[in-house]
């Protein structure tokens, strides 16, 4: 299954479910130093910013979903 983590943090949500077996497909998150942890440990997962304004990258999401 593919997920997307909001209000990622550091990633342990996205750690657990990735060690069950799923696939993330995209991170939100606005803490700066949580950014830079998510960034290097997923760097080809997109990292999303400010949650409002996810209605635009959703549509990312979503082509890369279809890619997959």
């Amino acid at each position: 299954m593919r997920f997307i983590d909001f209000f990622a943090g550091i990633g342990g949500i996205s750690l657990g479910l990735e060690r069950a077996g799923h696939t993330c497909v995209g991170h939100c998150e606005i803490d700066e130093y949580a950014c830079k942890v998510l960034k290097k440990h997923w760097p080809d997962v997109p990292l999303f910013g400010d949650l409002t304004e996810i209605v635009e990258c959703l549509d990312t999401v979503a082509k890369e979903c279809d890619n997959t």
